[in-house]
């Protein structure tokens, strides 16, 4: 920032009001975790949606706050070691190669000539056990996902070392919308992202005469192009269930509407937004205005920037208790957009906990850090502990798991009963048409929850136990619970 320049950024809540005021110098989008790089006082940190602190404001430069390592790799001929960020070695000059850090972590080659990664501490995240030229050793991206271009085939590796496709395949690329294309026994296909596939290997590896693959990846809209033969004619656009999209023109088919809105002027040369219904849903009283991206615009009013918040996020019946919720502070941060969308086994882990924590006054101990082998994220690990959430066998937790009705209502159910709720009833399920599909394990919960009226039909005599359940749903069941 210019000597003299006054911090220009903060946020700001639907009615204008700065709720962290001119505090930033600088800010980043918000990405889709709901978190934000910003620079203030001249160093980088990391804020939330409500502008509180997550990364401390510490870094000179954006890219040492996104690659914050605490070790470096010095080369001494023609050898590498790892040493603190003093100089001091941890170890010795015995790797053969090594590329540079990359979003904290770093490939490096031992002297056996296998490749791994190491982390910003100097740790083996991923053994070395791959064998390629320096080149073939992708770095780790935003998602946790690396690429291994092993002479043997290519892999997918995470931060934990777990390698989604063990045996390689022949080729691997990101694909888009969570989903890895994948070039195996003799096609393409689709897997997600832990290497389950979704759509089975049939499509033709069509290269252009620079061996640059043909489609292969999903669009914004979630549409991707694919070929059954070696030609242009060949041509069929699938969409990520790998159903054939008919009458698709990419060309023609550029999104207005961003989380149901859209950027209008009017004559004045001010901006709002519409809703696809064509209604004004937010004035005309913006300088300039951008998409809506997980709940969140950017706009600039006299030439001041800010953050506007989706004011459409919620169904019409929902909007006015979930705002209720989130003024007493029962909306979580990973529930704070998308509201409509199928709730998380995570979502909810993290609901649970915000309730329960709220409720005793006291902060949940979480279980240990290699209890899961697919999170470590520490709502998880407190639910876990609390025995408000178990795993899905194997010591797997299926955080990005949607959660039926009935699972939801056991979650809801063990939480209710840590924080000493009584339940003096309990609801004959048989009433319902389909009480008989509620599975044994969830009967002595949702028989309570219906008794007590947490939880109420769907319409038509039914519970609808397997269906999922969306953010706002479960944000009300947490509520009500509460009141």
């Amino acid at each position: 920032m210019p000597p003299g320049r006054e911090p220009a950024y903060g946020l700001f809540d639907l009615d204008g009001t700065s709720y962290t005021d001119y505090v930033f110098d600088s800010m980043e989008p918000f990405d889709e975790s709901g978190l934000a790089w910003a620079m203030k006082a001249g160093k980088w940190g990391r804020i939330d949606l409500d502008g509180r602190t997550v990364t401390e404001f510490r870094y000179d430069t954006l890219e040492m706050a996104k690659n914050p390592v605490n070790v470096q790799i010095l080369s001494k001929g023609g050898l590498f070691a790892i040493a603190d960020l003093n100089g001091k070695l941890r170890t010795d000059y015995d790797y053969w190669n090594a590329r540079p850090f990359k979003n904290s972590y770093a490939a490096i080659q031992d002297n056996q000539g296998n490749w791994g990664y190491i982390d910003g501490d100097g740790n083996q995240a991923v053994p070395c056990r791959y064998y390629a030229d320096i080149s073939g050793m992708g770095d780790f991206g935003t998602d946790g996902f690396a690429i291994v271009y092993d002479y043997n085939g290519d892999h997918v590796v995470d931060t934990t070392g777990r390698d989604l496709f063990p045996e390689g395949v022949y080729k691997v690329w990101r694909a888009g919308h969570g989903l890895w294309g994948v070039y195996m026994d003799g096609g393409i296909g689709f897997a997600d992202k832990d290497g389950n596939m979704v759509i089975e290997p049939q499509y033709t590896y069509y290269t252009s005469p620079k061996n640059e693959l043909y489609g292969g990846k999903f669009d914004d809209n979630g549409v991707a192009e694919v070929y059954t033969a070696f030609n242009h004619s060949s041509k069929i656009y699938i969409d990520t269930a790998g159903n054939i999209v008919e009458g698709y023109d990419p060309t023609t088919t550029w999104e207005r509407f961003y989380e149901g809105l859209e950027k209008a002027d009017n004559d004045d040369f001010r901006w709002g937004f519409r809703d696809e219904a064509g209604n004004l849903i937010v004035p005309f009283i913006y300088d300039g205005v951008g998409d809506f991206d997980h709940g969140w615009a950017s706009v600039r009013a006299d030439g001041v920037y800010g953050m506007l918040e989706n004011p459409i996020l919620n169904s019409s019946w929902a909007a006015a208790e979930v705002a209720e919720a989130k003024s007493a502070c029962y909306v979580t941060d990973r529930c704070n957009f998308y509201q409509t969308d199928h709730i998380t086994r995570l979502q909810f882990a993290e609901l649970a906990v915000n309730y329960l924590e709220k409720t005793t006054g006291s902060a949940l101990l979480p279980a240990k850090e290699d209890t899961f082998t697919d999170t470590t994220d520490k709502v998880v690990l407190k639910a876990y502990a609390a025995g408000i959430v178990q795993g899905r066998g194997e010591n797997v937790f299926d955080p990005t798991g949607q959660l039926t009705r009935q699972e939801l209502a056991a979650m809801l159910y063990r939480t209710l009963t840590k924080a000493e709720v009584k339940f003096t009833e309990s609801a004959d399920l048989a009433a319902y048409a389909d009480g008989g599909d509620v599975a044994d394990w969830a009967v002595e919960a949702l028989s309570a929850l219906v008794a007590a009226k947490s939880m109420k039909g769907t319409g038509e005599n039914s519970l609808s136990p397997k269906q999922p359940c969306t953010v706002e749903e479960a944000i009300l069941l947490v509520y009500r619970s509460a009141q």
